[in-house]
């Protein structure tokens, strides 16, 4: 069973059956494995995670593959988790080729692949224990991605004119910078994919829910998401919205702005992020694998 430290952290393969073979070589967990490679297996959900903190060893199992709406729980190990990851019609040795030249060209990126392994790392261990420390892990890792993820996309066009056009157009933002430079990088990275019109469920399994859906819709009251009894639906295209607006609405309790921020104390607020930071990692990871699909296309 292969094994890999990286920073804190110790990752092992988990899922039975994974046939060594079937794996291209820079995917297999070993020392050598890059750090991007582990945050590919991590999210598709086919490792354990291992770390120490004083004396006390904490083990979390990652069956879920956030690579795909829904988040699936895995089994077992199968060929169709890689595959579906590159979004490869064909899994054959020119496949798997192009993960490793893909892989291995990439380790130049070292430093933003360590540092997005360690934060969805973090996200993933304290989703049920410390959801609310699970989400400051999310959310700095989409503060990550904003301005890397765009600058990465750009870099790897076919032309400087069209790069340069590129990052003009992501970086024409105003006073609301922050989430118009993401928006617009999205807009264009999901440009004619219909995962951008896909609605995910946030289903809230609380006796308190009156109250949570009433402080949402208090907090947030714009007409981006819907409730269906328990479940939010709420669109791709507007998960960035409620990701930044729940950080900047519970995080900041000044009320002489007089905005409206998340103060009920009849409930336990981490009943809410325990509903919502799945949906966050599973949305993170998506736009995480459209940028590698992008990248390894255009190298086969």
């Amino acid at each position: 069973m292969g094994l890999v430290q990286k920073g804190i952290f110790i990752y092992e393969d988990q899922l039975s059956e994974i046939n060594e073979a079937a794996l291209p070589a820079e995917l297999k967990i070993s020392e050598r494995a890059s750090n991007e490679a582990v945050l590919i297996r991590l999210l598709c959900g086919t490792l354990n995670i291992h770390y120490f903190c004083g004396e006390q060893e904490i083990w979390t199992e990652q069956k879920i593959n956030y690579s795909i709406p829904g988040n699936i729980v895995n089994d077992i190990f199968k060929n169709k988790i890689i595959k579906e990851f590159f979004s490869f019609e064909h899994y054959r040795k020119i496949e798997k080729s192009s993960i490793d030249k893909y892989l291995n060209f990439n380790r130049r990126n070292h430093f933003i692949h360590e540092e997005l392994l360690s934060e969805l790392t973090n996200a993933i261990i304290w989703l049920k224990d410390s959801p609310i420390e699970s989400f400051v892990h999310i959310y700095r890792t989409l503060e990550f991605i904003s301005y890397s993820f765009p600058l990465i996309y750009a870099s790897k066009l076919m032309d400087y004119r069209g790069s340069y056009e590129k990052l003009k157009k992501f970086m024409s933002g105003d006073s609301d910078g922050e989430l118009k430079f993401l928006k617009t990088f999205l807009k264009e990275l999901f440009k004619n994919n219909i995962l951008f019109e896909y609605e995910f469920d946030i289903l809230f399994m609380s006796d308190n829910l009156d109250l949570i859906q009433g402080e949402l819709q208090r907090v947030i009251p714009n007409n981006y998401y819907i409730f269906e009894g328990d479940t939010m639906k709420i669109r791709f295209a507007n998960v960035a919205d409620l990701l930044i607006t729940l950080k900047n609405r519970y995080f900041h309790m000044l009320v002489g702005k007089g905005t409206e921020n998340f103060y009920d104390i009849r409930y336990d607020k981490r009943e809410l992020f325990y509903a919502v930071n799945p949906i966050f990692i599973n949305w993170l990871t998506m736009i995480y694998k459209e940028i590698v699909i992008y990248s390894v296309g255009i190298m086969i």
